[in-house]
């Protein structure tokens, strides 16, 4: 099924890829993500990168707008299937609150705070993204 795109639908998928781009860059900055050798994706309904937090865990940082359709949370996601991690999705599925399910795929929504300046909304979703990277480097210390 086809969907019909507004001008406001790509104004904010647009907005989030700018948004998605210095946040990784906050990131690789702080030491905790490099994504060498990863690629940038993108399709009809999402756009993003892989990253590489703490050299360990692969996963996409992007807008996912069947996501967010979905869920209703956020146009922000990190989406992996933890298939080098030991207990894969299951084991990375308690670690968080807030994670969904989909296919082999687990969506960890990145909230966006709202009425405040774009700067804000940036370094909040940095903390929440090396909060991720932490909790999984705790749970996953080998890996």
């Amino acid at each position: 099924m086809k969907q019909s795109w507004s001008r406001r639908k790509l104004d904010d998928l647009i907005r989030g890829v700018s948004w998605g781009r210095q946040i990784v860059g906050r990131l690789k900055t702080d030491g905790v993500a490099d994504t060498k050798g990863l690629r940038k994706g993108c399709g009809y309904t999402y756009a993003g990168r892989n990253l590489r937090l703490h050299k360990k865990f692969v996963l996409w940082l992007g807008v996912n707008q069947e996501a967010w359709r979905d869920q209703g949370i956020t146009p922000l996601w990190i989406e992996s299937t933890f298939s080098a991690v030991e207990g894969g999705v299951g084991k990375v599925k308690k670690l968080f609150d807030d994670v969904h399910e989909r296919g082999p795929w687990l969506h960890i929504p990145i909230r966006l705070t709202a009425r405040v300046d774009r700067d804000r909304v940036i370094d909040n979703a940095v903390r929440q993204v090396h909060s991720i990277a932490k909790r999984l480097l705790e749970a996953f210390p080998g890996e």
